[in-house]
C-alpha cells in the first residue's frame, strides 16, 4: 500500500486558493477538486485566514496610503464584511 504524498502550500498559494471562492464565487467543491484538497482543509484555511486577518492591518497609520500589496487584502476584508452583513 503506498502512502499519498502530502502537498504543501505556501501562505500566498492558500490565499490565492481562498480568493477563488471568496472573491470569484467559485463553489468550494470546485476549488477543492481543482487544487487536490478536501473541502474540510479549505474551511480550515478560511478560518485561520479570517481569524488572523487583523494582523494585515496592524501598524496602519491614519492617513497613510495603501501600497499595491495591501490593496487585495483590504478589498477582500471589505467584501467579507459586506457578505457577512447579508442575513
Amino acid at each position: 500500500m503506498s502512502q499519498k504524498e502530502r502537498r504543501h502550500f505556501s501562505g500566498e498559494e492558500k490565499v490565492r486558493i481562498l480568493r477563488q471562492h471568496l472573491l470569484d464565487g467559485k463553489p468550494i467543491s470546485e476549488v477543492s477538486e481543482q487544487h487536490g484538497i478536501s473541502p474540510g482543509m479549505f474551511y480550515q484555511w478560511q478560518k485561520a485566514f479570517l481569524e488572523n486577518g487583523a494582523r494585515a492591518f496592524e501598524g496602519a497609520m491614519p492617513g497613510r496610503r495603501t501600497t499595491d500589496a495591501e490593496k487585495p487584502v483590504q478589498d477582500l476584508g471589505q467584501r467579507l464584511q459586506r457578505a457577512s452583513a447579508i442575513p
